[in-house]
């Protein structure tokens, strides 16, 4: 079965960088553009720094990451 949204403080690789996220939460954008407007968004922290990023749910599941079990 394909995965949907990852799961909350799951952890995944960065194929391209090698670097490792863990997932803080799944959410909806709110934007003016219709396009972006409720668009599923996963919300991901850098193991490495502490940044904070968002991506959309899509982008994240279309092979840029690897989830990475073990870990956490």
């Amino acid at each position: 079965m394909a995965v949907t949204e990852p799961d909350v403080l799951s952890n995944w690789r960065h194929k391209k960088r090698g670097t490792i996220y863990y997932i803080v939460g799944n959410a909806r954008s709110q934007s003016i553009n219709p396009h972006f407007d409720d668009l599923p968004m996963v919300i991901y922290r850098s193991i490495e720094d502490g940044q904070l990023w968002c991506r959309p749910t899509g982008e994240f599941l279309d092979g840029r990451f690897d989830p990475v079990p073990g870990i956490g």
